[in-house]
């Protein structure tokens, strides 16, 4: 056990050095507490952040069930050797993309899970904040299914978009349209549900079936218009109609 100094570095040896304060122990800025001998494994500060560096491929392991807490036991990341568990009142991801990848079949799953004793449920939000004026066919959100083509290209086979159909204050209405690949990969929506918007469009939703003349729709059941004012019309130009 002894501490020497060569005029430059002070050295402390023995079996357990124990270091016991009754106040801070304080170290300058851009000087670190080195733990491996050669400054691999290092925590050092610069003033600002703390900066903990380990050799290459090296790991920085926290034991299972204990947690990194952030402010108070609220904000906290801890896993029990198996799962993870990030808590928090609002957990918040600042980055372009997101990837979630597995490689087991069926998987990766995605959970929303609402536990309240309510009649509420969970939701997922898309939200499109601009920071300026809002206009006609901003897109909302989109919803990309996307998979291999048998040349093993990644083709987008289908598509759920949501718009705005109406920006003006006061009319605001809604666009949401469903499409897909149609036949040589080219996207064509077959399915449009959207404000009416004329000035008597009040509480008034369209739908829009096929996405051209050519397209087929095939009802397997019974189609019901179900008001005494119903108007069947056939032609471009609703050149034969049924009233009833």
């Amino acid at each position: 056990e002894k501490i020497e100094g060569d005029g430059t570095d002070l050295t402390i040896t023995g079996n357990n050095i124990n270091l016991t304060a009754t106040a801070d122990v304080i170290l300058a800025a851009n000087t670190g507490l080195v733990l491996d001998g050669s400054g691999n494994e290092k925590i050092e500060s610069d003033g600002t952040d703390i900066n903990i560096s380990v050799g290459s491929g090296g790991d920085i392991n926290i034991p299972a069930n204990i947690g990194l807490t952030f402010g108070d036991d609220g904000e906290k990341i801890e896993g029990d050797g198996t799962d993870l568990s990030i808590s928090g009142n609002a957990i918040n991801f600042n980055t372009d993309t997101a990837t979630f990848t597995s490689a087991n079949a069926n998987d990766p799953l995605v959970v929303i899970k609402n536990t309240t004793n309510d009649t509420n449920g969970a939701r997922l939000q898309f939200v499109k904040d601009k920071g300026a004026t809002g206009a006609d066919d901003d897109v909302a959100g989109v919803i990309e299914f996307i998979a291999d083509d048998a040349a093993q290209d990644q083709t987008t086979f289908a598509k759920i978009t949501a718009q705005v159909a109406d920006a003006t204050h006061g009319e605001e209405g809604g666009r949401l349209s469903l499409g897909v690949a149609s036949h040589d990969g080219e996207f064509q929506n077959g399915l449009v549900i959207q404000d009416n918007k004329t000035s008597s469009a009040e509480d008034k939703v369209d739908v829009i079936i096929g996405a051209d003349a050519s397209s087929l729709l095939t009802v397997k059941g019974d189609v019901l218009l179900d008001h005494d004012s119903a108007v069947l019309s056939f032609g471009a130009d609703s050149d034969t109609t049924f009233t009833h």
